[in-house]
């Protein structure tokens, strides 16, 4: 019996082992769009059937786990662990939309995550690599699009979106630049590596002065609406940054129209009076007479004549004349 007894447990510990390697480490693919959502999409290999739980990348929106051939698999969130409780062995494809770990910064976009898989990150199409935290893997092109390959870890990656063109859509990607960008962006990742120099992420300036920058090149004054859409802010950070300008003196805010419109502060010495705004171009002068009389048509100078002697008064001052030859009443009073 303890003959029989030993193979036995040998095979026990086979079929183990051959589970253990059927069950494949999950693969990642993350695919970033322009507008600010990334797709997530994570592929298990089940072994066996049981309950399976795997980290996920984000916040999900909308998650969906099915198998290979479409059909649902039950499945439950706990915090950032999907729990997977699939009846059968094979591939299972889960696959959701995401928003956080997706950003927008005063000059660039970025991608910040944490990952437990082998990773597939692409790029939107035609968006230009600023900045990794660490060195990818590889660097490939694949339909005009960046796609890095990453390791587990965590990971900041800064890009930027090319701006936007009127009229149709351009055309593909020229495929030997975007090798010659991906071989020139590999380079310099490595040799910052190498020396130990990388590279620093964009400079954020603070939102305070984005919208001061942004009065001034509106003349002073623009709507709280239109600051948000111009500087791309949310709205509950540029509310906060006008109100702290407002209580620091800088700005000034008037409500016109049911919608807040910001204006500059002007600087005054305090307790003195408002400065009266100069008006330019200044009004034009009142038509005024000549001061010089012009010249004769003939070109001889103008003279003075001498007019005649005034006419004599009249005899009547008082008109109409009929009163002087009217005969004068006596008056009733005695003398």
């Amino acid at each position: 019996m303890a003959a029989l007894g030993s193979p036995l447990a040998v095979l026990a510990v086979a079929l183990v082992a051959l589970a253990a390697l059927g069950a494949q480490t999950p693969q990642a693919s993350i695919v970033l769009y322009p507008t600010g959502y990334a797709r997530v999409t994570i592929s298990a290999q089940v072994a066996a059937p049981g309950p399976v739980n795997i980290s996920l990348i984000g916040v999900p929106e909308g998650l969906t786990a099915t198998y290979a051939n479409g059909s649902p698999v039950p499945f439950e969130i706990r915090g950032g662990t999907l729990r997977l409780e699939p009846a059968a062995a094979g591939a299972v494809l889960v696959s959701y939309l995401t928003s956080s770990i997706v950003g927008k910064g005063p000059s660039a976009w970025y991608a910040s995550f944490s990952t437990s898989y082998p990773t597939e990150l692409e790029l939107p199409r035609n968006a230009s690599l600023i900045y990794a935290s660490s060195l990818p893997e590889e660097i490939a092109v694949s339909g005009g699009s960046l796609v890095l390959y990453l390791a587990p870890g965590n990971w900041t990656v800064y890009y930027e979106l090319p701006p936007p063109t009127r009229g149709s859509g351009g055309g593909p990607l020229n495929p030997y630049w975007a090798a010659a960008a991906a071989a020139a962006i590999a380079a310099a990742l490595l040799l910052g590596a190498r020396f130990g120099r990388r590279r620093a992420p964009p400079a954020a300036r603070g939102t305070d002065s984005l919208i001061l920058d942004y009065l001034r090149r509106r003349g002073g004054s623009a709507a709280e609406a239109e600051i948000r859409r111009a500087l791309a802010i949310p709205k509950t950070s540029c509310w906060r940054a006008i109100r702290r300008l407002e209580r620091e003196g800088k700005v000034r805010v008037e409500k016109r129209d049911g919608e807040n419109v910001v204006h500059l502060a002007r600087s005054r010495p305090r307790g003195g009076p408002r400065p009266r705004a100069a008006r330019w171009p200044p009004p034009p002068r009142r038509p005024g007479r000549p001061r010089t009389r012009p010249a004769r048509p003939g070109g001889a100078p103008r003279t003075r004549t001498r007019r005649g002697p005034p006419p004599p008064p009249s005899p009547c001052r008082e008109p109409p004349c009929w009163r002087s030859s009217m005969p004068r009443r006596r008056s009733r009073r005695l003398r």
